[in-house]
């Protein structure tokens, strides 16, 4: 399917690596791309030096996309590169241009008022189902490939408990049943106990969790 982004000014912020190939593509489909706060690496994509500031970037833009791991606990946004915090406030959103599209992973509530306040059309990457279910395997696989570079032992036969069992448990569940792992799941949800159930994992309440880890 082609896309055309040609009129359409788009600006990616924070991030990591996977922002720099959003930026390619953006670009590949005729957008004015723009940045700020990404990996340096994002500037070959770009062809120039990031903005200077937050504000610089959003102007006038038509698409805001934010990164997909979900905001900080002091709700600024996820920028491993960036040396200081990349905050979204109501005066930041409204240099966009009328009618933006603002892409994100969860939007807090406070950007979902100022949003509604400034006529702008938000899009949360949690909220959709399609999306969710496609990129639970891969964070699955990264969850597996983190245990592997920190653990001394091989994840065959080792016990491993999963916390809740959402989406991305479950691709996780298949994936350590896969590798003969002893895979546990603990959760308060009937339906998820259910569905790890159905996987092959041995089930438990959540507030046993404690117990569990302590065998």
């Amino acid at each position: 399917m082609s896309i055309n982004l040609h009129g359409y000014k788009v600006v990616v912020l924070g991030g990591d690596e996977r922002e720099t190939e959003t930026l390619r593509l953006l670009k590949e489909h005729g957008a004015d791309i723009e940045a700020f706060g990404t990996p340096a690496s994002a500037e070959k994509a770009l062809g120039r030096e990031q903005a200077s500031s937050l504000n610089q970037a959003v102007a006038g833009a038509n698409i805001l996309l934010c990164p997909i791991p979900l905001p900080e606990m002091d709700g600024s946004l996820y920028a491993p590169h960036f040396e200081g915090k990349i905050y979204l406030n109501p005066g930041t959103l409204s240099e966009l241009a009328p009618g933006a599209v603002i892409i994100t992973g969860v939007a807090s509530t406070g950007m979902r008022e100022a949003a509604e306040k400034l006529g702008l059309f938000l899009r949360e990457y949690e909220r959709d189902e399609d999306l969710m279910i496609l990129r639970s395997a891969s964070i699955a696989e990264g969850a597996i490939s983190t245990a592997i570079q920190n653990s001394l032992v091989s994840i065959h036969q080792s016990n491993v408990i999963i916390v809740g069992f959402g989406r991305i448990g479950l691709a996780l569940g298949h994936l350590l049943i896969g590798m003969r792992a002893r895979a546990f799941t603990a959760t308060p949800l009937p339906i998820e106990q259910a569905r790890a159930y159905e996987v092959g994992l041995t089930v438990y309440p959540l507030e046993q969790l404690g117990e569990v880890v302590g065998k």
